[in-house]
């Protein structure tokens, strides 16, 4: 990473991450159901690329990749909170990260 982004930077992306990161909630419950069906991983994956590919610009892709990067390091960072060391030690309510879904989510992902 290359430091702390510039305030303006930071003010414009505030403004989209709640709609990216409900995005990424709502892919993520859909691919999960896909996988639970049987669909294969491949299939699914090639679902999503063309999708991104699609959509209106590629900022908008970005945005919704950035998102995606983001909620899969926290929710690494908090299946083993020892690995990747102390942090801002931010839980998912308090970095607004959490919602209803969640719970859901995570239970489907257990074998």
């Amino acid at each position: 990473m290359t430091g702390e982004p510039p305030p303006g930077v930071i003010a414009a992306a505030e403004q989209d991450l709640h709609e990216y990161r409900d995005r990424v909630s709502n892919a993520v419950l859909s691919c999960q159901l896909l996988l639970a069906r049987g669909v294969p991983e491949l299939y699914v994956f090639t679902e999503i690329y063309y999708q991104l590919t699609r959509m209106r610009s590629r900022q908008h892709a970005a945005a919704l990749a950035a998102a995606a990067v983001v909620r899969l390091a926290k929710d690494e960072r908090e299946a083993a909170p020892g690995r990747f060391g102390g942090g801002r030690g931010e839980t998912s309510a308090q970095s607004g990260g959490g919602s209803g879904r969640r719970g859901c989510e995570r239970s489907e992902r257990r074998p």
